[in-house]
């Protein structure tokens, strides 16, 4: 689990993840598929108490 700084920050992280990943030819989706992982990817806020 990662809290980023701002949109900015994850935006960057994930550009450099994706140039890593294209670098070395690795494609996640596949290695997932081929392991049988099932994820839980997303990108989740708090919730304030009264929206619940």
């Amino acid at each position: 689990m990662v809290r980023w700084a701002d949109h900015s920050a994850l935006q960057r992280a994930r550009a450099a993840l994706q140039e890593s990943h294209a670098r070395r030819g690795f494609d996640p989706a596949a290695f997932r598929l081929e392991l049988g992982v099932v994820a839980d990817v997303g990108n989740y806020v708090p919730v304030a108490a009264g929206d619940r």
